[in-house]
Order: structure tokens, then sequence, then C-alpha cells
């Protein structure tokens, strides 16, 4: 063996290694989902559609699998922002801000969801 491809093995082993380690966007995404409904226990019954419809949603995310596609990442880091603004909206409930609507957000994250789940099936 070269010193060259010795050198090749040791680093990239340690690449791999830094790689496994990493969590994937469905991994973050599962997360932050969790988060957001332990962040919905506060909510009143007011909300119970809204809940209903967020643990439907959390569901969906973790039947994904991983698939090697630009636009299934591209997907699931849109999800990310999502679940982020509805958990914002969720703050904005929870501390009694006027006007505060939870129906919008969720909507949108259910069609980021629904197009990732699609990419999925049809790979």
């Amino acid at each position: 063996m070269s010193l060259k491809d010795f050198i090749k093995n040791i680093f990239s082993g340690r690449t791999e290694e830094k790689k496994s380690d990493r969590p994937t966007l469905i991994d973050q995404i599962i997360q932050s989902m969790d988060l957001l409904l332990q962040k919905t226990d506060s909510l009143n019954d007011t909300y119970a559609g809204e809940k209903s419809a967020l643990n439907k949603i959390f569901g969906e995310v973790k039947s994904f699998s991983p698939v090697q596609d630009i636009a299934s990442a591209k997907y699931e880091q849109d999800i990310l922002g999502k679940i982020t603004a509805t958990s914002t909206e969720c703050d904005a409930v929870i501390s009694g801000k006027q006007g505060a609507n939870l129906k919008k957000p969720i909507a949108s994250l259910q069609i980021s969801v629904t197009s990732r789940l699609s990419i999925q099936e049809r790979a």
C-alpha cells in the first residue's frame, strides 16, 4: 500500500464517521415536530382541532424514509421552516396575542408534508 492510499484510507474513514454522526434532515424534522407537540400541550380545548392536525402530521413525518432527490431535500428544509413558523404562532397563541391563528401555518405545513410524501411514494 502506498503512502497516498494509506492517507486516503485514514481520512476517508473519518469523513464517513462524521457523516453518520450528523442527524439527517428527517431526524431534525421529527425532533422539531416532537418539541412542537409538547408545546401544544399548553393550548386549551379551543385548539383541539389544531392539536389533532399536528398529531396527524407528526404521524406522517415519522413515516418519512430517506430519498436521494434534490426535491425531497428542498421539501425537508421547507418543512423545518414551517415547523418553526407554526411554533412561533403557537407561542403567540399561548401568550394570548390578539389575532394569533394556528390554522394557516398548520395548513401550510400539511401541504409541504404531503408533497414530500408524494416524492417518497414515486421513488
